[in-house]
């Protein structure tokens, strides 16, 4: 089995070396009606008016200085966004955390069994049903756990807002700054 598979990507390997060098053969032949270029690829003659090397005097062209986009604004906001980024990195191993203890909480509360005085704490009365009641008792319960992880998510995603905005607003001035010069060069170099 292993020498009919050597076999076969032999054969394979003779017939995509024949394709490809028919292929790129055919390109290199010149197509009828077209008239190969004398001495293509040979150095080309001198240059009667011209010097043999030419250094470029900046009177002579159009030079153009590139202006760096690096404001002291773009470089304000630039920080702005890299504090909040790491504001994001700081908080995003609280938040697991944070997750973590709800999880365990969220267990502790379904696991636990309510007195009537941890009813009453929860806002349990008697014209309630028990699934009204068991509804309050778990807020209660877990309620405190929740708004940990709720906090630290706030200060992720605000943190993230901040990221966004700036992001925003620096790629746009960047790609303003890139588009102004790309326009000056081609006016200058056409």
């Amino acid at each position: 089995m292993k020498q009919f598979l050597t076999c076969i990507s032999g054969i394979a390997l003779i017939m995509m070396f024949a394709i490809t060098s028919t292929v790129y053969g055919a390109a290199l032949t010149p197509k009828t009606g077209v008239t190969p270029v004398p001495n293509a690829g040979t150095t080309p003659a001198a240059f009667k008016n011209l010097p043999s090397t030419i250094k470029i005097n900046s009177n002579d062209v159009m030079m153009m200085k590139l202006v760096n986009p690096t404001s002291a604004q773009f470089k304000a906001d630039w920080q702005k966004m890299s504090n909040a980024v790491a504001d994001v990195n700081k908080n995003m191993p609280l938040l697991d955390q944070k997750i973590a203890l709800l999880n365990t909480k969220i267990q502790e509360c379904t696991n636990k069994s309510y007195t009537q005085a941890d009813m009453t704490a929860a806002g349990c009365d008697d014209n309630m049903t028990v699934k009204q009641c068991s509804n309050e008792l778990y807020a209660h319960c877990v309620w405190p756990s929740w708004l940990s992880v709720s906090d630290q998510f706030q200060d992720i995603h605000s943190s993230m807002g901040v990221v966004e905005q700036f992001m925003h607003s620096s790629s746009s001035s960047f790609g303003d700054w890139y588009l102004n010069v790309e326009h000056q060069f081609k006016d200058k170099l056409k």
